[in-house]
């Protein structure tokens, strides 16, 4: 079917708004569900390599290390995330740090530390877990080239 330019034009402008628009939403209803599913608990098992929670508790998640945090953040969000995304949650999860490092910085920091430490993998700035697969490949390579 072929279209006039300016109706070509139209058509492409508004599906660039649709898809805007759809990326909205889906990090809006991504920050709401991250927000009831920390309200509820974890629906999985700790991490094995996690220092043990007191309990389920969303006041818990608050008073939590970044790192456990940061984990309990992910899991909800297996998509993965860009720092500034992930910051945004655990202030709206009520997250708070003491001294004069901003959250954001912190998050930034932490988030390249767990992907140093295989926690994490990123790409094009997104981060997201690493999955049991990734380790055993890395640990293949790792034995591999010495």
């Amino acid at each position: 079917m072929s279209f006039s330019p300016a109706v070509r034009a139209e058509l492409i402008e508004e599906l660039q708004e649709l898809e805007r628009e759809r990326e909205k939403r889906v990090s809006e209803i991504d920050s709401r569900i991250a927000a009831i599913k920390l309200l509820l608990g974890p629906a999985t098992p700790a991490r094995n390599d996690m220092p043990p929670s007191k309990s389920n508790d969303f006041a818990d998640v608050r008073e939590s290390g970044l790192r456990e945090a940061l984990f309990a953040v992910f899991e909800m969000h297996p998509r993965g995330l860009k720092p500034k995304q992930a910051s945004s949650i655990l202030e709206k999860m009520g997250y708070r740090i003491g001294g004069k490092t901003p959250l954001s910085n912190r998050v930034t920091n932490e988030l390249w530390r767990m992907k140093r430490d295989k926690y994490l993998k990123s790409e094009k700035g997104v981060y997201k877990l690493a999955s049991r697969k990734d380790e055993t490949k890395d640990a293949l390579t790792t034995a591999v080239t010495g």
